[in-house]
């Protein structure tokens, strides 16, 4: 399953595995000379230094993102302008095994792309995988605490 897609193939597993790479080829490479193209990424649930650091430090490591910076800020919502070598469905597959981001916006962007009027925009909501943590760990909030005497 890609997405909401399901792919089946036959014959030899061979065949089957040379497809396979074939898809996920297509799927997630991007040509080096592919063009910026700005996108805004909104994300929610950036409710804590640590999330943020998060964020910054996933969109940082990202190879199709040029460059970003925080368009505006409310409450625990962040709105990004990235410049993405080639473009919105290229950050949306780099994003897409991030282990920090869910996409929020499946159902609209297949609606925009059947009318044939996407934007350049994506939405997610902050949601860290719980094997991050230690179990039985307190959620850390980025809080800075009073020192106690």
């Amino acid at each position: 399953y890609f997405g909401n897609q399901s792919q089946t193939w036959t014959g030899s597993p061979e065949v089957a595995v040379n497809l396979l790479a074939d898809t996920l080829a297509d799927r997630f490479a991007y040509a080096g000379n592919a063009p910026s193209e700005t996108v805004t990424l909104t994300v929610t649930g950036v409710d804590s230094v640590t999330a943020y650091g998060s964020v910054q430090k996933l969109l940082r490591e990202l190879t199709v993102v040029d460059s970003f910076s925080v368009d505006t800020v409310a409450g625990s919502q962040i709105r990004y302008r990235i410049a993405v070598r080639g473009g919105r469905d290229r950050l949306a597959s780099a994003l897409e095994f991030s282990g920090i981001l869910e996409r929020r916006d499946w159902l609209d962007v297949e609606q925009l792309f059947e009318e044939g009027n996407a934007s350049a925009s994506l939405e997610y909501d902050y949601r860290p995988a719980q094997s991050m943590q230690a179990p039985g760990a307190p959620e850390e909030t980025g809080a800075i605490l009073p020192e106690s005497n």
